[in-house]
């Protein structure tokens, strides 16, 4: 499920390059934007009783929740900006940490769903071939007690467009 998941929002995101420019440009956010987008796709796809900000256990809501083979799925989605210099990308003071804060955060909520949570989360931007989110991995890992392994739940998804030139990172993992 969460390679499915990494490749819809691959697509998504190579799907709509100029939109992606405006977000990134200036650093803003699209967590809204790529829920409904990834929402439509995974319905698309075949996935029942899809919802958004679907209410369950008294009083929380996924983002996106679904079923597949008579199994509920819970979705927490973030959309965390960095504050690495990215030539072509406003440099802006963002803090990741407190950004990172909420990712853990979702994934302690999802520890309480009656269901499969998978966490959602992308990192944007990174400079080209520079590592150093992987220290902000290790965080989520540790605190959350989950492993990260590329390509079956985190990508580094390569992005162009004009001048701007840069990585983002997508992981879609479970959350036991």
């Amino acid at each position: 499920m969460e390679e499915l998941i990494l490749l819809k929002i691959e697509e998504i995101i190579q799907d709509h390059t100029k939109l992606m420019h405006i977000a990134l440009r200036q650093r803003a956010k699209f967590e809204g934007w790529l829920k409904f987008e990834l929402a439509q796709h995974l319905e698309e796809y075949g996935f029942n009783e899809l919802s958004v900000e679907y209410m369950y256990n008294k009083g929380k809501s996924a983002d996106i929740s679904f079923t597949k083979d008579n199994q509920r799925y819970f979705l927490e989605l973030k959309t965390s900006n960095t504050n690495w210099v990215v030539k072509g990308i406003e440099s802006k003071t963002r803090p990741i940490t407190k950004n990172i804060d909420s990712i853990i955060d979702d994934g302690f909520k999802l520890q309480g769903c009656n269901g499969v949570g998978i966490l959602v989360f992308i990192l944007f931007p990174l400079p080209k071939g520079d590592r150093r989110w992987n220290q902000y991995l290790e965080r989520v890992s540790n605190l959350l007690e989950i492993s990260f392994q590329e390509n079956k739940n985190y990508k580094i998804i390569s992005y162009e467009y004009k001048e701007t030139k840069c990585e983002i990172l997508a992981s879609a993992v479970k959350i036991q």
